[in-house]
């Protein structure tokens, strides 16, 4: 699996126009990134290199086109 296609499904398990403290999203993230890596889907590599993609410190919404909104 690609980073770009986690990320897209990542995407999908998050509410649209809810927002997010960065430590959360940080939590959900490497959540994801754990249950990915134990059903084989990534390898040690992806899971252990893969950062958030949040800005740090900053709140974040995900909108309905998928894109990341910073306040």
């Amino acid at each position: 699996m690609k980073k770009v296609e986690a990320l897209r499904e990542f995407k999908s398990t998050l509410p649209v126009g809810q927002w997010f403290d960065y430590w959360t999203l940080q939590l959900m993230w490497s959540e994801f990134k754990d249950s990915l890596h134990r059903d084989g889907r990534i390898t040690d590599y992806q899971y252990n290199n893969w950062g958030n993609q949040s800005q740090y410190g900053r709140t974040v919404c995900l909108l309905n086109n998928g894109r990341w909104w910073y306040g």
